[in-house]
């Protein structure tokens, strides 16, 4: 069959990548999550199980949502605190014994991905509060204590905690007091519907600063790589365009890609001289790039899982791109988890990994042949990052889910044939009884929320695209 008499069947179609809206038990709130989001590839499973099979009763399918699963229960409502907290915050000197411990994790780490704050201009200013000469000015205690609160976040710690705080409690503490303090206007901000965070060029009233030899070059060049992402959401995820032309779009925009990351000063004379900005820096644009190149191919893969025939080369080829970016994300992180400690800790990484370990499942659970051993050691790999993370409970989470769908796969004699993708081998009582990796207790799958064991890879779908939601869009993990 060529691309051509088959395209109009395979087009991408905004209603088959189904975007997720579900309601938060735990807190009974709306949360959404688009059609580019890991919930929303998780669907795609489920579908696809639906699509090869009628055999099991929709009546006795027990209902579950990953929104409600992935909660992290430890983020509750703030609690109130005094309208004196500034009065307050000075008599404790702005907690100066630990504030250059959190400052220098927050200005050696992630700020130099986003380098967006003057590192000697805060310091003075901050040393002003220490001081007791500046304590009026509302909106820089705001920022101060925002910068505490990851700073506590993202550091490696090498101690259980400090002043009897661990790092979780740290960071909620100081971003609980910075929030109050800002009486959430962020909130509001978008309650008024301010555009987006890229927005269109003429929403900027203050020049990008230059692409130079220097840690804000970094700026301007994400950016610029927004764009492109931006033309990834329009062009591949909200257009109905047949797929021979759909497959052209997405490689005239990796095109585009790879000239953008081709031209970033990060990745020119790599040498063990290099400062420390711009090795974290080179690291966190190899993953970003190949994070959008899984987006941008992703919907090829679900393609070719849903169609039975012999898939024409250009789809094969787009499938390809896609799989070979899930590989190489899980290899960059498994590579930088050994060397840097520090990276352990920027928990946005559990989001990269969920992404490429859900590729390779759906493309290992689409083929009829025996899944191959090389992907399959990934996506080991993938759950041992995860592993790692061990202080996440999201992290510990999604490595358990990907247990399962391993176990899965495993299970089925050749791949994932067609007739046995629907039939639910697994049962609550297996998985209760399957050995747990990992370094804590087996989670309690009895438990509200975890319903959602009881179904086999081709029903859990859905898990992983919630997931992605979850992660992209939620609060950080615990």
């Amino acid at each position: 069959m060529s691309i051509s008499d088959g395209s109009q069947a395979l087009a991408i179609s905004p209603s088959e990548e189904s975007e997720i809206a579900e309601v938060n038990q735990h807190t009974n709130g709306l949360e959404y999550h688009g059609n580019t989001s890991s919930m929303s590839f998780l669907g795609n499973l489920q579908r696809l199980r639906e699509q090869r099979t009628n055999q099991s009763d929709p009546a006795e399918r027990k209902s579950f949502s990953l929104v409600s699963v992935l909660h992290n229960p430890s983020f509750v409502s703030r609690r109130h605190i005094t309208s004196d907290l500034t009065v307050a915050l000075a008599a404790n000197g702005f907690y100066s014994k630990r504030a250059n411990t959190f400052i220098e994790g927050y200005f050696g780490g992630i700020h130099y991905v986003h380098p967006i704050i003057d590192k000697e201009d805060f310091l003075s200013r901050a040393d002003e509060l220490w001081r007791g000469t500046n304590c009026s000015d509302v909106h820089f205690i705001a920022l101060y204590l925002s910068v505490l609160s990851l700073g506590a976040l993202t550091r490696t710690w090498n101690e259980s905690s400090l002043d009897g705080l661990n790092r979780f409690q740290w960071s909620r503490k100081l971003f609980a007091e910075a929030q109050t303090l800002l009486d959430e206007i962020h909130e509001m901000s978008f309650l008024l519907g301010r555009p987006d965070t890229l927005g269109q060029d003429e929403y900027h009233n203050r020049a990008m600063p230059p692409i130079d030899d220097s840690e804000y070059a970094i700026i301007s060049a994400m950016v610029q790589f927004g764009r492109i992402m931006r033309k990834v959401s329009i062009g591949i995820y909200h257009s109905q365009l047949p797929t021979l032309e759909t497959i052209g779009l997405a490689c005239d925009i990796e095109r585009e890609m790879d000239d953008w990351v081709n031209s970033l000063p990060q990745r020119r004379g790599a040498s063990l001289r290099d400062p420390d900005w711009r090795r974290k820096q080179r690291l966190v644009l190899d993953l970003r790039y190949h994070n959008v190149r899984m987006l941008l191919f992703r919907p090829f893969v679900t393609q070719c899982a849903r169609n039975s025939t012999q898939p024409p080369y250009e789809l094969m080829a787009a499938v390809e791109k896609c799989i070979s970016s899930a590989q190489k994300t899980i290899e960059i992180v498994y590579e930088a988890y050994k060397v840097h400690t520090y990276f352990r800790t920027w928990w946005y990484n559990t989001t990269y990994i969920t992404i490429a370990a859900s590729v390779l499942l759906l493309y290992e659970s689409w083929t009829k042949e025996r899944p191959a051993t090389s992907n399959l050691a990934l996506i080991e790999t993938a759950i041992e990052i995860l592993e790692v993370m061990d202080e996440s409970i999201v992290a510990r989470n999604a490595a358990e889910v990907l247990r399962h769908f391993v176990r899965e796969l495993n299970s089925a004699p050749n791949g994932v044939p067609e007739n046995s993708i629907g039939q639910d081998a697994t049962s609550v009582a297996d998985v209760q009884q399957a050995p747990t990796p990992g370094p804590w207790p087996s989670l309690d799958f009895g438990i509200t929320g975890f319903e959602f064991l009881d179904f086999p890879l081709g029903e859990m779908t859905t898990v992983f695209d919630e997931l992605y939601k979850s992660l992209d869009h939620n609060v950080q993990p615990d």
